[in-house]
């Protein structure tokens, strides 16, 4: 029985021996698994860190495009204002020389009224008081003469 006994005993030893190497082949299989992982896990966060620096690229592009876009906007629009500006100016100007010709204008008869009027007043001592004048609007008095010699003789009528 002794001899029974040491195959028995052969035979756990050899099934431990079994199981030791059934679980250093598993430990080994469950470590190249871990590398595979850590492989793996190093790969998704290298992709990542691509993709997180592409974004800032295409971010940063954005960034520029919209910041040239802004300055050519804004150079369009203040091309715009400006030549609105010059318009204007130039219509202020024409504005400005057509005042300008109109006061021109007014004070030429306002001279040639205060001409006239010296003339009366210097001609009007001269005459009689029972006198009357061919002259339109001499029929009238002298606030009224003053209105005449503003309207202008033809519209005159003495009544």
């Amino acid at each position: 029985m002794r001899w029974l006994d040491g195959i028995m005993d052969l035979l756990d030893v050899s099934d431990t021996g079994r199981k030791a190497k059934d679980l250093l082949c598993k430990n080994h299989t469950l470590q190249d698994e871990i590398a595979s992982l850590r492989l793996e896990i190093d790969a998704v966060k290298n992709q990542k860190q691509e993709k997180e620096k592409k974004y800032f690229e295409d971010t940063e592009t954005l960034q520029k495009a919209m910041k040239l876009k802004e300055e050519i906007l804004t150079e369009e629009t203040m091309f715009q204002y400006t030549g609105q500006l010059n318009v204007l100016r130039a219509e202020n100007a024409m504005l400005d020389s057509e005042l300008e010709n109109n006061k021109q204008s007014k004070q030429v008869p306002e001279t040639e009224v205060e001409s006239d009027r010296s003339r009366l007043a210097a001609a009007t001592p001269d005459r009689g008081q029972g006198q009357t004048s061919q002259r339109p609007g001499t029929c009238l008095p002298e606030s009224k003469r003053r209105e005449v010699m503003l309207a202008g003789p033809n519209e005159v009528r003495c009544d």
